[in-house]
């Protein structure tokens, strides 16, 4: 006797997913929280569907930087071939649905990418600004610091300077034109920062908390946090805020406008386990990864797509190398570890 198999009959729940409009399921999911949409996926064939779609939409990175770009595929491959990422407020919005939007787009990139990628942003309409110090033309402006930082800007090698600056900004301004605003690409200032070696080893060493420990590459944008940033809305401080206190204050006030709880050394530590472990990686199973080809791909085995991360340390106050001001220290491998140690066994 020949039998059908069963077929799943949509739930009332599955239809709405599915046949609303999609402004009534981007208002529904709006308050739902990003990893228990993601979760959702994995309940059956018509969820999945309606998440995927879903996703589509609200972590797309063409709108995500189309405001900036008008061929945003066109840039990944340049932010590629030039070892680049995107990082700051635009990186994190991308993974906050677009809560907020940032007044500027900053690129990180290496030496070897800064020529490639300056001259690309120059044709897609934007005008070197030099700051002091700097010439004004950006060819001899990006030659000349690679002089002095001991490299050669046309190399590809991925070999760090010897230079003592780990960084150095190049501003790129877009001109006040009616084209750019009918194309709604209000995007006006853009941000090229040129680090000594990967971008990502710059990120994880120097960034000022966690809630911007968020970065866009050519494939997928990884986020270090999630869940203390998107989920809970917090960001631990990681850098000294003794020191030019208010700059500090600024970015600071500029969070908690956006809804952090920024976390420092006076505060009250709240538990994570991104915190507790403190042996991490990028691409572990504590990292978002959202891949740009299936806008929104948040797979629970990770390792496949980034290969080879950086490792990392997560240390906490009582590790006794925490900047002052802050409540963690980020760090690359065994580093801070070391020097945690090495105190613990002198005073005892």
């Amino acid at each position: 006797m020949k039998t059908t198999a069963p077929c799943d009959v949509p739930t009332p729940f599955e239809r709405f997913l599915l046949a609303a409009p999609d402004a009534v399921v981007d208002k529904f999911f709006s308050r739902w929280p990003a990893d228990l949409i993601l979760r959702l996926r994995c309940v059956n064939s018509n969820c999945f569907m309606a998440v995927e779609a879903y996703s589509s939409r609200v972590w797309s990175i063409e709108r995500s930087l189309d405001r900036w770009f008008f061929n945003v595929p066109a840039f990944l491959e340049v932010l590629e071939t030039c070892g680049g990422i995107v990082s700051g407020s635009e990186a994190q919005q991308h993974f906050a649905r677009h809560d907020f939007r940032g007044s500027d787009l900053d690129i990180y990139v290496p030496h070897r990418g800064l020529l490639g990628m300056g001259r690309w942003l120059k044709q897609q309409g934007f005008l070197y600004q030099p700051s002091a110090g700097k010439h004004i033309l950006f060819d001899a402006a990006a030659i000349m610091y690679a002089s002095a930082a001991g490299v050669d800007v046309k190399a590809r090698s991925k070999t760090s300077a010897n230079g003592s600056n780990p960084y150095s900004t190049f501003n790129f301004v877009r001109p006040d034109k009616d084209t750019f605003q009918i194309l709604g690409m209000d995007g006006a200032h853009v941000q090229l920062i040129v680090v000594r070696g990967d971008p990502v080893e710059f990120l994880i060493e120097n960034f000022h908390s966690t809630g911007v420990m968020n970065y866009i590459n050519s494939k997928c944008a990884v986020s270090l946090f999630p869940r203390s940033t998107f989920i809970n809305r917090h960001s631990f401080v990681c850098q000294d805020t003794s020191r030019n206190a208010p700059v500090h204050d600024a970015w600071k006030a500029k969070y908690r406008r956006r809804g952090f709880a920024v976390i420092g050394s006076l505060d009250q530590f709240p538990s994570s386990v991104e915190i507790r472990q403190w042996d991490r990686r990028v691409g572990d199973y504590l990292t978002w990864v959202l891949l740009h080809a299936r806008s929104c791909m948040l797979l629970v085995k990770r390792e496949p797509l980034i290969q080879n991360g950086n490792h990392f340390e997560v240390l906490t106050l009582n590790s006794g190398v925490v900047p002052r001001g802050g409540s963690l220290r980020v760090g690359l491998k065994f580093l801070y570890r070391c020097v945690s140690q090495i105190l613990s066994n002198f005073f005892g």
